[in-house]
């Protein structure tokens, strides 16, 4: 298999590898317990883990922190993103090269379950948490502890909202397997029909709207394209639909809050990739745009002049379909 580039936006907004770190903080626990735990690969130990697309490694510290002892493989197609992950020397955590659509250097059936994520905010306050989809059942909050097994596929939606990257994500899962997807979503970079929470957060939506690169992105929800188009078929075509994940997909979601100073807010917004790459007059606008919503007087401040960030973790999950009862009518 040839390996796949990653694009130039790609390659350019990332370029600062150590400011994605520092200004891309983890998960909130409640949302990494639930979905772990809908992955079924809670309290197994030495669970087989793979993290693509590991980024600098936000998500794979998080397992590699646990007392399970994974044996983590984390996979990442960027060289700065890598060379920072591994300067961190993670605890049973091997790092490799490699795309959603190419690990070509991960033998077929090596991993328990794969997470697609991406980070963005920090500090949660849990607000609420709501489960819908396939084979839920009353899901319970559980320690952080208790979470284990992951085989974790973060990214730029773009890199995994294909059939190609499914099949390869399907071919490295043990069968039956479930892929897994998280991303910690702002509101200022929500879907347009997701309610606002304040007004400052619903203008600044409106001007990340405006930046369009052309990729696709969690607000846009082409990832859930990819799956449903698995059954697309026509009445003559329906009988050869080979899908290789379960539908409909597990889905759970968890709401934040996060205190933030405004230049830091600023410094979070920026780390948006079809921000990021902005030449400097540009971002001067666009930053010029941010700070008249972020400064209206309407905007509430503690009295540490910290602002309210609020967003939700979403998560989803689906099962991979074993292929030969499928194939071959077994």
């Amino acid at each position: 298999m040839s390996r796949t580039t990653i694009s130039e936006v790609a390659l350019n907004g990332f370029a600062a590898s150590s400011s994605y770190d520092k200004h891309r903080p983890s998960y909130p626990a409640d949302a990494v317990d639930q979905l772990l735990y809908a992955l079924k690969v809670a309290g197994v130990q030495g669970a087989r883990v793979a993290d693509l697309a590991a980024g600098t490694g936000k998500f794979t510290e998080l397992l590699a922190a646990r007392p399970e002892q994974y044996s983590i493989v984390a996979i990442e197609p960027h060289e700065d993103m890598k060379a920072e992950l591994e300067r961190k020397s993670l605890k049973g955590v091997n790092v490799v090269m490699g795309t959603a659509d190419d690990m070509s250097e991960i033998a077929d059936a090596s991993f328990d379950a794969l997470i697609a994520s991406q980070v963005r905010s920090q500090s949660f306050t849990v607000q609420r948490m709501v489960l819908t989809g396939r084979s839920v059942v009353s899901l319970v909050t559980l320690p952080l502890h208790s979470i284990v097994n992951v085989v974790r596929a973060k990214s730029l939606v773009s890199r995994f909202a294909n059939r190609p990257a499914l099949e390869e994500i399907h071919r490295v899962l043990k069968p039956t397997r479930l892929l897994g997807m998280i991303w910690n979503i702002e509101d200022y970079n929500a879907p347009r029909d997701w309610d606002m929470t304040t007004s400052w957060e619903s203008q600044i939506r409106n001007l990340t709207w405006t930046l369009n690169d052309d990729l696709p992105r969690f607000r846009h929800e082409k990832w859930r394209k990819c799956f449903d188009d698995q059954l697309a078929s026509t009445p003559l075509s329906l009988a050869f639909a080979d899908p290789l994940f379960s539908l409909p997909l597990g889905e759970g979601s968890v709401k934040f809050e996060t205190w933030l100073n405004k230049d830091d807010i600023w410094k979070r917004y920026k780390t948006l990739s079809q921000i990021a790459v902005l030449g400097r007059e540009k971002l001067e606008e666009v930053k010029k745009e941010f700070f008249n919503a972020i400064d209206h007087k309407d905007v509430v401040q503690d009295e540490q002049g910290r602002v309210a960030v609020h967003g939700h973790t979403f998560f989803a999950w689906t099962s991979s379909i074993p292929e030969q009862p499928l194939r071959n009518g077994g």
